[in-house]
């Protein structure tokens, strides 16, 4: 330690503000450059999450548009009485058809009443309903005798 402080003795002035400019500029430029080096990390690791969730959105976006045309897909009637009645044709149940009328709600909704159906019968029936685009906004199920010969009154509605 004496030899250094005799050796910055021993220079001149301007030698010594030299010496000690230089000290001060590697400091600084080390600081700069170990600061940077974190900073660029920090950036890289950030540039991969936005990459990231750019990958993911764009992901989204394609999933929202398959939705949007298997919507339009599914959907292609209006519920009518007809529509519905229709559908008890191919379940096998439009004889049972009690009451067959429009439901006074605030969207388009039909209200069908059968009597004497079985369950296989109304399970394929309300799985109709599902694959038209349609749904049961309200379903009552009764069985007066205990012979599994139900009654069943529906409200079916359409999706907005």
């Amino acid at each position: 330690m004496k030899r250094l402080i005799f050796f910055i003795n021993s220079l001149e002035q301007r030698e010594k503000i030299f010496l000690f400019t230089g000290i001060y500029v590697f400091i600084i430029v080390g600081g700069i450059f170990i600061l940077g080096s974190y900073n660029i990390d920090k950036l890289n690791k950030l540039e991969k999450k936005v990459r990231l969730e750019t990958e993911r959105y764009v992901e989204l976006q394609k999933i929202i548009n398959e939705y949007r045309n298997f919507k339009n897909e599914v959907k292609t009637e209006k519920l009518s009485l007809t529509a519905v009645e229709e559908l008890a044709e191919v379940s096998g149940i439009k004889t049972n058809i009690l009451t067959l009328k429009p439901y006074q709600h605030d969207f388009n909704s039909v209200e069908i009443s059968f009597e004497k159906i079985t369950d296989d019968q109304l399970i394929q029936f309300l799985k109709k309903i599902k694959r038209k685009g349609f749904y049961v906004i309200s379903l009552s199920i009764n069985d007066p005798k205990g012979n599994g010969k139900l009654n069943v009154r529906a409200v079916i509605g359409e999706k907005m």
